[in-house]
């Protein structure tokens, strides 16, 4: 009975938290109940397999499950109880809550779970809605198929349903805490969970040139500047560190595609053109008249030279010093 005292609750789990070791004797820090251990331990396997199937179920395919196969009165759990409890607690599970189920038929139940095809659903609290039990024969007909209720004996593999899971056993701050402590308690090492990934190699390459900008560009988001109180990333400190194999890595990749597809480079690309130029010394001579400012004078400029020493002027009376400025100035004009 979950509401019959003392009831399953893990509270802040800080017996777990404080290291579950001697003298700690209960998940919430307490005082030990034998009765409350049990249903506490009842409760932390339903929360775990809620984990497992969130981490777990798509990666690998593996189906994480709870079942309540009924109560099963009979069993040594009792050895330690009164004479009277032991002989009158099955008898009260049969013929008043209906909840009683015999060992042998609780074990076919669990065989069920793992066997039959129906229960390949993961995350599933798994139950069996027995003889005893309310919403089957003529009244499950009135109730339209309404199913209330869990354990009893009877019914088969066809009573089995997917019965609903408690507050508790949904919480889900709770339940990544009891995972994360219990983890370093136990120092169990779990796989890292992740999502299926595409074989294709350019998928790949594409990731891995990805992962490294990403890097790079987070690294200089880290660097510490006024207002930032984030701790500084180790991960950003190694990315500048190889940063530079990176990038050399990536060039040496792109190089390899390339030649791979396109060839190698022609050899002209390569040495550069040997066409011969004629020198700038024996280019023809042509003469270009221009007017220059004063009547009757012009300047002969031999075409191919880049230097105004080699203009020929001849200006008469206008060769002053202001001639020879607008003598430079034309030159410059010429040369465009």
């Amino acid at each position: 009975g979950g509401g019959v005292y003392p009831v399953a609750d893990l509270k802040q789990l800080d017996g777990l938290k404080a290291g579950f070791q001697n003298p700690i004797s209960m998940l919430d820090g307490y005082n030990f109940i034998g009765a409350k251990a049990y249903k506490d331990s009842k409760l932390v396997l339903m929360m775990t397999a809620n984990m497992l199937h969130d981490r777990y179920h798509k990666q690998t395919g593996i189906s994480f499950s709870s079942i309540y196969p009924g109560c099963i009165a009979e069993s040594p759990l009792f050895r330690e109880k009164r004479p009277w409890f032991r002989k009158y607690f099955p008898v009260f599970m049969k013929f008043v809550t209906g909840g009683f189920v015999g060992e042998e038929e609780a074990g076919q139940r669990l065989f069920q779970v793992i066997h039959d095809p129906r229960c390949s659903k993961s995350g599933v609290y798994w139950s069996w809605n027995g003889g005893p039990r309310e919403g089957r024969g003529a009244e499950a007909l009135e109730k339209g198929g309404q199913i209330i209720g869990a354990g009893g004996s009877g019914g088969g593999w066809d009573s089995i349903f997917e019965n609903e899971q408690s507050d508790k056993v949904k919480d889900i701050e709770t339940t990544f805490n009891l995972f994360k402590f219990a983890t370093q308690v136990t120092g169990a090492e779990w796989p890292e969970p992740h999502v299926a990934k595409s074989p294709c190699p350019t998928l790949k390459v594409v990731g891995l040139v990805t992962a490294a900008i990403n890097a790079k560009e987070e690294a200089k988001r880290m660097k510490p500047e006024p207002g930032m109180v984030g701790a500084i990333d180790l991960k950003a400190k190694a990315a500048n560190n190889f940063d530079f194999i990176t990038q050399s890595t990536v060039v040496k990749v792109v190089k390899a595609v390339q030649d791979r597809f396109l060839g190698e480079l022609p050899e002209d690309a390569i040495q550069g053109s040997f066409q011969e130029e004629k020198k700038v010394s024996e280019a023809p001579l042509e003469h270009i008249e221009h007017k220059v400012a004063g009547e009757g004078s012009h300047v002969e400029i031999l075409a191919g030279h880049h230097d105004v020493a080699d203009v020929h002027a001849k200006v008469g009376k206008e060769d002053t010093q202001p001639m020879r400025e607008r003598l430079s100035a034309m030159f410059e004009k010429t040369e465009l």
